[in-house]
Parts: C-alpha cells; structure tokens; sequence
C-alpha cells in the first residue's frame, strides 16, 4: 500500500494550516510589554497606569495563550469553554473586590 503525493496546492494548504508562529517574535513582544509594563509602574498616575498595566497584561495573556497553548489552532467548542471560565473568573473578581478592597462589613 503506497500513498499518493499529495499535489502542491494539498501541501501547501495542510503545511499553512499548522504552521508554528514565530516563537521569537511573539517572545520579543512579551518581552517588549513587561518592560513596558514596570516602567509604567514607576509613574505617578495611580488609576491611568494600573489601567494600562491591567490592559498589557490582557494583551500577553492572550499571546500566550493563543500561540504558546496553541488556542488559535483548537476547535471552537475549546475556545467557547475558556472563553466561559474567564468570564466566571472575572464575574468572581468583581463580586469579591468590594470585600478586598473595604474589608468585611462588621456592626
């Protein structure tokens, strides 16, 4: 039993369907955001810095996600059960920072 070559137009169309990023570069650019990110922490603007920090980090998670873990390549049900459990983690932080920020209500 031999396999048939695949034509040109197949390899390329399965080589360009799981084909690596580029580590290095997406390495470079989470490099580039953590140091943005510290410098960014040494300005004296409380709420506009965490606010951009916060959003950098966003950004990297998703990098990471996407390309380290290979989310970009899974099938969508994948991503709809991640996507899911962020959002209960974020409705989580929500509910319980009034709690770590005031503390506990006491009479």
């Amino acid at each position: 039993m031999s396999r048939k070559p695949e034509s040109s137009e197949q390899a390329s169309a399965t080589a360009g369907a799981h084909a690596h990023p580029n580590y290095i570069a997406i390495w470079s650019i989470l490099l580039f955001a953590m140091l943005v990110s510290v410098l960014l922490g040494e300005l004296e603007i409380p709420g506009f810095t965490t606010t951009l920090i916060f959003t950098i980090a966003i950004v990297k998670a998703y990098l990471v996600a996407a390309h380290f873990m290979h989310i970009k390549s899974e099938p969508r049900f994948v991503v709809l059960i991640l996507a899911s459990a962020a959002a209960c983690l974020y409705f989580l932080f929500i509910g319980l920072a009034p709690d770590t920020v005031f503390g506990p209500f006491v009479e």
